[in-house]
């Protein structure tokens, strides 16, 4: 049995790009008594850009069996600025 995160949403600051995101590993069990994992798409603490990117987790038992699971990172800009004039008299903008 394998249980993922739930999908994590994160917001960041107008043109950074994205963001650093940490999210709970993945975890497997199995009647056998081990499960490894065998790959996984991102790590916890990587940067992922703004949208939406799936993390996928595979796991596999001792015959063989494989079983995956998968969550949704989701990255957005929460700043709107429109010609912001600052303090030195230069402009700043970012429309979303």
């Amino acid at each position: 049995m394998v249980t993922c995160p739930r999908n994590v949403a994160r917001t960041t600051g107008c043109n950074t790009g994205g963001t650093l995101v940490q999210f709970d590993a993945a975890t497997a069990t199995d009647n056998s008594g081990t499960a490894n994992l065998v790959s996984q798409t991102h790590q916890t603490r990587q940067f992922f850009t703004v949208g939406t990117t799936s993390v996928t987790y595979t796991f596999a038992d001792p015959s063989g069996n494989t079983a995956s699971c998968s969550f949704d990172v989701t990255v957005t800009e929460g700043m709107t600025f429109s010609a912001i004039t600052l303090l030195n008299g230069s402009h700043y903008a970012c429309e979303l």
